[in-house]
Parts: C-alpha cells; structure tokens; sequence
C-alpha cells in the first residue's frame, strides 16, 4: 500500500507541472470562446451510475462541452486558475475524441451532433462523478473554492441508479464481494449526499437512471434546460439513439444472501432520494 501511495504521488509531482503548462497553453489558444460561458456543470453520484452516457450526450449539444473524465476538482485543489480548467476541459474533450469516445467497450459517439465542436460556448464542465464525489466527501469546501475559481453559476448533476445495480456491478468489475461493494457504494452515498445538502435546491438536478432509460428526450430535455440551453428535436432524436431500449438488471446477474438484500433496503430508507428503490423496482 506504502509503495502503491508514493507511486501515485511521484506521477503527481510529474503530472501536476506539466498540466499547468497546458493548462495556460489550452487556455490561449481557445480563450476568445471564454467570454461567452454563462454556467459549469459537474456530477456527483456513484460508481457504475450511467454518467458516461448523460455526460456524453450533453456534451453532444452545440452550446455545451463536457468533458469526460478530467478530474477538474482536483486541478481547483491544486490552485489552478479559470482559464486553466477551461482549457484543460477543452483539451480533455479533444483527446476523447481522437480516440473515437469509446469507454468500456462502448462507444458514446452521437452522429450528427457537435462532439469536439461547438456554436457558441455557454456550458462548460466535467464528467467525473465517482472521483468529484470522493474529493467533495473529503472536502467540502472544495465546491465553494469551485465556484469562486468558476465565478459563474454552478449546476451538479445527481445522476443516481438502482443500488442493488450499482453494488453487483462494483463487485463483478472490481472483483470483490458483495458485502465489500455494498459497502463502497454507501461510502459515496454519504459523500453524495453530504455535497447535496451543503448547497440550493436549484444547483441540484437529480437524474435516475431509470427514469433516463424509459424516456431519454423527456429528461435530456429537463437537464439541458436546467443548464439554460434550448434543444432541437433532431438533437434529441439522435441521442435517444444511444440509449439501450431498457435499463440493465445486472442485480440479477449474481446470487444475493438474503440478510445482505435486507441490510441494503434497510440501508436504502435512511436516504430521501434512494427510497424509490429495493431489489424488485
């Protein structure tokens, strides 16, 4: 554990100089699309939640970027400045690009529509809800040093999926037990919704997973509106596209102790926007 620590601490000290440097570079070069940025956006949630498919459909949008999987809280921790995120979200999308946006076997490129381009630039922010959640958990003032840093209005992104889902998928893809996975997934629920008290009910927007598998243009339409901008009917076709026709029970793909399955619905009730859910809806 000590050697994998230092590991990650000595590619910091490489990789913090050298972001800074491409930070002030990304930053001149696209500058002049700064001025016209009214709002960021960022997500909070959990691990496994479908925030690869919504970050990437927003970002599809002619007035917005997100960027996907930049990290951008802990470029704020470490004192970078606006115009340095800015760039660094647009250089992140670029490289997401250049490697045909596929993610875990999928492929989150919307035909048609304007990935790793835009009209006018009014949205600007980061996909990253698994990490952003963790630092915020560790840090919740880290949103405040956020907004300062952005000096614009901020919108999070609740993106929330079934947690009997969540939790067998963690176990299946991190390869530990369910007991261990229930646990991680309840750690970034108190992380979650430590942010989400600390802040508005109109920064906030809660997005179910579910909801956005059964009509993805209703609630495309509801977070892009929350973020200021108007859709056309030929954006929101084409991103319904991606999205599978119904939501994957993977809860059901692996064998559940029946106390464990009690623990967690239990666990589900002490959470205002988890008490839609047990293991059958």
């Amino acid at each position: 554990m000590e050697r994998r620590a230092f590991r990650v601490r000595e590619k910091q000290a490489i990789e913090i100089p050298r972001s800074w440097l491409l930070g002030w570079k990304e930053a001149l070069r696209y500058r002049k699309y700064f001025y016209d940025i009214e709002r960021y956006c960022m997500f909070v949630g959990y691990p496994r939640s479908g925030h690869s498919l919504v970050g990437s459909l927003l970002n599809a949008h002619p007035e917005v970027v997100i960027a996907h999987e930049l990290n951008a809280l802990r470029y704020i921790r470490y004192g970078f400045s606006r115009e340095q995120i800015f760039g660094l979200l647009i250089r992140r999308d670029q490289e997401f690009g250049a490697l045909g946006r596929e993610w875990s076997g999928y492929s989150y490129t919307v035909e048609g529509q304007s990935q790793g381009k835009w009209t006018r630039l009014r949205v600007i922010g980061d996909k990253r809800g698994r990490a952003s959640t963790k630092l915020l958990g560790e840090n919740p003032a880290l949103l405040g040093v956020l907004k300062k840093r952005v000096a614009l209005p901020v919108t999070v992104i609740h993106h929330i999926r079934n947690p009997f889902d969540n939790i067998s998928t963690i176990a299946r893809k991190g390869r530990v037990s369910l007991e261990v996975a229930a646990e991680r997934y309840f750690r970034f629920v108190n992380w979650a919704t430590g942010t989400i008290q600390e802040q508005s009910t109109a920064e906030v927007i809660n997005s179910y997973h579910e909801d956005f598998i059964g009509s993805p243009q209703t609630e495309l339409r509801r977070l892009i509106s929350a973020l200021g901008v108007s859709v056309t009917q030929e954006y929101l076709d084409a991103c319904a596209k991606k999205v599978f026709p119904q939501a994957r029970l993977s809860r059901k793909k692996v064998k559940w102790p029946s106390i464990l399955t009690q623990e967690i619905e239990d666990r589900i009730q002490l959470y205002p926007h988890l008490k839609r859910y047990n293991f059958y809806t």
